[in-house]
């Protein structure tokens, strides 16, 4: 998890940090990044830091605006809800994930080695590597079924705060932040909107 975590925070850092070409063709300076919805003496390093841990693990908590992030940077803190709050160490739903994971990597590796897989004494079986598929199955299903239909329903357009693919983002991170018990929000529509 280390270092997709790290990767993570390299690509957030950077991404921020590079400043937006539309603002600097407006006549914004780019000498600082991006710092649109930052506070000034919190710098690049500090909220890219903030986000990717807080989404990372599912605290739910912000100090930067993730509607004013970059399209990158917003896309990794996406990313790091939709792999399930695993990164740095999930907390809550990120915790159920890793031990999903483990089960998966603990039933693929005993097969590799020709035996029969054991976690904790018990033996991990068809039925259990069933179950733990369901289980990360579900995560994607309601998130997308959500997204899909709320990118059918005006109600939920209108509740948009963006248009194009700034709002399908902001769609997806709401309901993702809800599945992965997160709280944070991206932009007008968050997991309280009607």
């Amino acid at each position: 998890m280390a270092p997709v975590f790290a990767l993570g925070l390299v690509v957030l850092y950077h991404a921020e940090a590079a400043g937006n070409p539309i603002l600097t063709a407006l006549g914004v300076d780019p000498a600082l990044g991006n710092m649109e919805g930052k506070e000034l003496h919190f710098g690049q390093g500090q909220p890219s830091l903030f986000s990717a841990a807080t989404t990372g693990r599912g605290a739910g908590v912000a100090n930067a605006t993730y509607d004013s992030m970059t399209p990158i940077g917003g896309a990794t803190d996406l990313f790091f809800l939709l792999i399930g709050c695993i990164d740095p160490g999930g907390v809550g739903t990120g915790l159920c994930d890793m031990l999903l994971a483990s089960v998966i990597a603990i039933f693929i590796g005993g097969l590799m080695v020709g035996s029969t897989p054991e976690y904790l004494g018990n033996e991990i079986e068809t039925r259990e590597t069933k179950l733990v598929m369901y289980g990360f199955l579900v995560t994607p299903l309601f998130i997308l079924g959500s997204a899909w239909s709320s990118a059918i329903s005006k109600f939920a357009l209108d509740g948009l705060g963006n248009a194009g693919p700034h709002g399908l983002k902001e769609t997806i991170y709401a309901y993702a932040t809800t599945v992965s018990d997160n709280g944070s929000a991206f932009g007008g529509l968050n997991a309280n909107s009607p």
